[in-house]
């Protein structure tokens, strides 16, 4: 028994991996994350406030790096991951990954540190999952070879104390849940043109600098835009194709664009 009331057991049994996780989360007050329902009977608990419906690392999902990087370099399976990670005492971070059909979220808010305001938090997480539904509720929506094969994804990042506050779009073959993954084609698009803010500016003198690739951290050039050098990174370059974010004031604004974006992508898939 944990010291918030639910207990690890067995999280290998078909469908107990989103009931752990409904269990855990109510336990803690929190607001739920969108789960899309094609994905629940696959969610396993991997760790302690850890589950996917792939091998995760939740440390690396706290960095805000490593798979966000992998859709910039090469096909992604869908999959949702849900992760509780950090270090110290006090940077703590609950973060979201949603790959399916045309949508790429990751998101972060903070929760857990040691001198953070709990209740605000909880405000926080819920916002967050909140506009991530409505985002669910868009691809739901969208006729079935939009969902199962886009030929782009709108990719929304959002981290509540990493600098996070952007959307971009990437060319790529996508599969469906449970389906073989497809082949990258084409370059990587840039932005929605009804989408709102100037483009993150990217200086090739700077790509990579002060963010060591680890050996198995996908081949990606990166950008930097945060005060301290574990803040604002963001996939600048992919092979020979330059990426292009639009940075958002807020939150609310990200995801009003992000929703244009993505209804724009499915559109484009026919």
């Amino acid at each position: 028994m944990n010291s918030d009331g639910t207990d690890d057991g067995d999280p290998a049994e078909s469908g107990a991996g989103y009931q752990d996780l409904v269990d855990r989360f109510r336990a803690a007050r929190l607001a739920l994350p969108p789960i899309p329902g094609v994905f629940r009977p696959r969610l396993r608990r991997q760790d302690s406030w850890v589950w996917s419906t792939r091998p995760i690392e939740a440390f690396e999902t706290y960095m805000f790096r490593k798979y966000i990087g992998e859709l910039f370099a090469g096909p992604v399976e869908a999959y949702v991951a849900v992760c509780h990670a950090g270090r110290g005492i006090n940077s703590y971070g609950l973060q979201l990954h949603l790959v399916y059909g045309p949508l790429a979220l990751f998101t972060q808010d903070s929760w857990g540190g040691a001198y953070s305001d709990e209740e605000r938090s909880r405000r926080d997480i819920s916002g967050t999952f909140e506009s991530a539904a409505q985002l669910v509720d868009v691809v739901d929506q969208a006729p079935p070879p939009a969902r199962s094969r886009p030929g782009s994804r709108c990719v929304v990042l959002w981290s509540s104390f990493r600098g996070h506050c952007a959307h971009t779009r990437v060319s790529a073959v996508a599969s469906a849940p449970g389906e073989p993954g497809g082949r990258a084609r084409g370059g990587l698009g840039g932005p929605d043109s009804r989408s709102e803010g100037p483009p993150i500016s990217e200086d090739p003198a700077r790509l990579g600098r002060g963010a060591p690739r680890e050996a198995d951290e996908p081949p990606v050039a990166w950008s930097h835009r945060g005060p301290m050098s574990g803040m604002g990174w963001f996939p600048a370059q992919a092979g020979q194709s330059p990426v292009s974010w639009v940075e958002h004031r807020d939150k609310a604004a990200l995801f009003a664009a992000a929703a244009l974006e993505l209804r724009a992508v499915i559109e484009s898939a026919g």
